[in-house]
């Protein structure tokens, strides 16, 4: 995924959480909000609580695989998806499934 594509600053993740537009699965949180770009941009957040830093840098990896498949970089939103302990749980297909349920979610226009 390019670097314009991406959340990287702590100030953006915070701003993100703070509109509260959520939607919650078993696996990830999802906070969503509009922004003032030309393109998608997306943040995956893994705690040290899930496991060290192989683990949660796998789990990222497989985030942003299956999102860059299944997002359209040009809306104007910003992403997040916060990780929980449950996702390591799951398989890999199963948590491109629910990704997929609730990208089409997302996809309504925000009130």
């Amino acid at each position: 995924m390019k670097s314009i594509y991406r959340l990287k600053k702590d100030a953006d993740f915070k701003a993100l959480i703070s509109k509260r537009q959520i939607t919650r699965s078993t696996s990830f949180i999802l906070y969503q909000a509009e922004n003032k770009l030309d393109h998608l941009r997306v943040g995956v957040s893994v705690s040290k609580k899930i496991g060290n830093a192989v683990v949660r840098n796998k789990i990222r990896r497989q985030m942003k695989a299956i999102l860059f498949k299944q997002l359209n970089f040009t809306d104007k939103k910003d992403l997040l998806f916060v990780i929980k302990a449950d996702y390591k749980q799951f398989t890999f297909h199963a948590i491109q499934e629910e990704i997929q349920k609730h990208l089409v979610k997302i996809r309504r226009p925000i009130n």
